[in-house]
């Protein structure tokens, strides 16, 4: 290999060394070259590594989480999941761009979403701040969420800061509650529930410990240094956990009710 291809492979991994070294040994870089322009590499978890990527074909940059190999049966269980859970309409979950496999991957298979603009963690972890109405709006798209896994008989298992994304959004957006009424999300931050490789849907399961992770791990840690509330505000937040924390004995309908007021 010339130094210009050297040159050339180097570049196209964006300083990633390591996959620099995988292209130049002939084994190819970790996505599809006809299908999958590589930016950058997002990072990795238990079960496979994270992409960002252009996609020749629908000509949009996108995730790809690509399953490690011989570790593929978590990821082919998060495909299943996310697949269903998009038929099913349930809301602020990642939006699915597609799967497949490649011979360049080992025939591993991957699956393509949307980019979002962060996690949980990393909104914590950069010091933003919400407001009263700000932290309600995302608490309740959060609870709606919940809400519609617990209709669908679906339990997320691994719900924490790091597996919830969130976008920026202007746009406001509507809710239909029990009643006929809607309720209409006008703060910024939306959350995305991500990471479903050991969500499972199981009819006589309780959502509870599903309730509980995400008090524990997003809502306790954004009201202690994330949120700033009036005595009004803080009366209501008071009021939602009470409800909150009864979720076991079907109360979602309640606390999506009191946070709507």
């Amino acid at each position: 290999m010339s130094d210009r291809e050297i040159s050339k492979a180097l570049r196209a991994t964006r300083g990633n060394v390591e996959l620099a070294a995988k292209s130049l040994a002939g084994k190819g870089p970790p996505f599809c070259m006809s299908k999958f322009v590589l930016n950058d590499k997002i990072g990795s978890g238990a079960f496979g590594e994270v992409y960002n990527v252009f996609d020749r074909e629908k000509g949009e940059t996108i995730a790809l989480k690509v399953a490690f190999e011989k570790l593929e049966n978590p990821i082919q269980n998060e495909i299943d999941v996310v697949q269903r859970l998009t038929t099913l309409q349930v809301r602020n979950i990642v939006e699915f761009r597609g799967t497949g496999r490649c011979n360049l991957l080992d025939n591993r298979v991957y699956y393509g979403m949307h980019i979002e603009d962060g996690t949980m963690e990393s909104f914590m972890k950069h010091g933003n701040k919400l407001d009263g109405p700000a932290f309600f709006s995302l608490f309740f798209e959060m609870v709606f969420t919940l809400s519609q896994f617990s209709e669908h008989g679906f339990q997320h298992r691994d719900i924490k800061a790091d597996n919830i994304l969130y976008r920026n959004v202007p746009q406001a957006r509507e809710y239909a509650l029990p009643g006929g009424r809607t309720f209409l999300a006008t703060g910024t931050t939306q959350p995305i529930f991500a990471d479903f490789n050991t969500g499972q849907f199981k009819p006589d399961f309780e959502i509870a410990s599903d309730a509980v992770s995400l008090w524990e791990t997003v809502i306790a840690p954004l009201i202690e240094e994330h949120v700033f509330m009036d005595e009004d505000e803080e009366e209501k937040l008071q009021e939602v956990a009470n409800l909150y924390f009864e979720v076991e004995a079907g109360k979602f309908d309640a606390v999506l009710k009191k946070i709507a007021e």
